[in-house]
């Protein structure tokens, strides 16, 4: 949860530094980048991840050589999704984008895809083995951090030199090139750390992996169990992230290049007080867990009561903080530009209503309902897409916002009464 946070924190504030030191473009083709690349980490990963960490973990326990085995299987076939998935979003963004960014942008959604999906990997092999802490420090607080510390020499490497400011950072591929190496050296540090420990697969109890020790029966059960954990997971691992970043590409395809960034930054804004949402739910995940078969029915309710108000009242003061802000110029100054903020106070109302409604996902998940939490969320991406391009072909990055708004609302509120209706009213226990 450390790590999480931190790198929340370092994300919120790239953006921020981004259009400080350059313009709305550099900022909406670095958005670009980052949309295109997250949104391929979810879908290159199809299950394949989740799979391999509940099935890693049981079967490292319970036979060394075998999860070594069930590791290369599905790298194997993660890989393929990998390739498929890096080819066409490549090819999405030259077909939507090409007129508007530099070429650079298409080779770096695919190095940092590559570099995200790894990173990935050599975190879960982290995780069944016990680790959490120090791996999770390779993911987003490195990337983010050596991106950020790149800009950072490169303005002061400007300022030394006596450049001009425009010319000093010559053009947005700069940001691309950099959040690109940024995401290998992530990588690449991951798997030193893990090598040093003796984690990676081949290293493991010897390292010798038994010819035969997985049948071609064991095989075809991997393959069944993977495609069941993926058709339950996938949606969910989709949800609410795959809305928040194909916003940004619509608004980039529909407007321009300039209002994507600029929805990008205050969507980043706006998305503060989910370090306090998803620091608790990642606490009441497992309790919800625990408390379905302990009947604790009473101290559930608080629990979704907590995990609700609490992130609620956050979101209330982050809008009168916003509020003051406005009014003293704060923005102005720190952006040295003017900032239409209506967006922002639509996406932080948006965010109100939904942690106002509480955390029906994770409550539908941890109780052995993700079947349900997945229907919703298809349903809900489905709904966003036709409503976000109508909205923003329409009114722009307002439009766009608000299409967020009804969709984030609208999931919740489809749970929340699945909920009720399967419950009988605020008793939260399954029947």
């Amino acid at each position: 949860m450390t790590a999480n946070v931190l790198g929340g924190l370092l994300i919120f504030c790239q953006p921020i530094v981004i259009l400080s030191l350059t313009d709305e473009r550099t900022l909406g083709v670095f958005s670009l980048l980052v949309s295109w690349s997250n949104i391929g980490l979810l879908l290159a990963s199809f299950g394949i991840m989740t799979a391999f960490q509940r099935l890693g973990a049981h079967y490292l326990s319970w036979h060394r050589d075998l999860g070594i085995e069930i590791y290369r299987y599905l790298r194997r076939k993660s890989s393929i999704h990998l390739v498929f998935t890096s080819a066409l979003l490549a090819a999405g963004a030259y077909a939507l984008h090409s007129d508007e960014v530099p070429w650079v942008l298409y080779p770096a959604i695919v190095v940092v895809l590559f570099g995200l999906y790894l990173t990935r990997w050599y975190l879960i092999q982290a995780r069944i083995n016990g680790l959490n802490f120090w791996p999770n420090i390779f993911d987003q607080p490195l990337r983010e951090g050596l991106f950020i510390l790149f800009i950072a020499g490169s303005a002061e490497f400007a300022i030394a030199s006596l450049v001009d400011a425009d010319s000093a950072w010559q053009s947005d591929t700069t940001f691309l090139v950099y959040y690109a190496i940024a995401g290998v050296l992530s990588a690449l540090a991951a798997r030193y750390y893990l090598s040093r420990k003796r984690l990676l697969p081949g290293l493991l109890a010897g390292g010798a992996m038994q010819p035969g020790s997985i049948t071609p029966a064991s095989r075809g059960r991997l393959q069944r169990v993977w495609s069941g954990i993926a058709r339950t997971s996938f949606p969910s691992e989709l949800g609410i992230y795959l809305i928040k970043r194909i916003d940004v590409i619509i608004v980039g395809a529909l407007v321009s290049t300039e209002a994507s960034g600029i929805y990008f930054l205050l969507s980043r804004i706006a998305e503060l007080p989910n370090l306090v949402a998803g620091s608790i739910n990642v606490i009441i995940g497992p309790e919800f867990a625990k408390m379905k078969f302990s009947g604790q029915e009473k101290r559930k309710r608080t629990l979704y009561l907590a995990a609700s108000i609490l992130p609620a009242l956050v979101t209330v003061a982050m809008i009168l903080v916003v509020y003051l802000m406005e009014r003293l110029d704060l923005f102005t100054a720190l952006f040295q530009r003017a900032l239409d903020l209506t967006v922002l106070y639509i996406f932080l109302c948006g965010y109100v209503v939904y942690f106002a409604l509480g955390p029906s996902t994770v409550l539908l998940t941890m109780t052995g309902r993700q079947q349900i939490s997945s229907l919703v969320t298809c349903f809900i991406i489905a709904f966003h897409l036709l409503v976000v391009t109508l909205l923003a072909y329409s009114w722009q990055e307002i439009g766009a916002a608000i299409a967020f708004v009804a969709s984030i609302s609208l999931q919740r509120i489809i749970e929340i009464t699945i909920i009720y209706k399967k419950t009988k009213g605020l008793n939260f226990g399954y029947t």
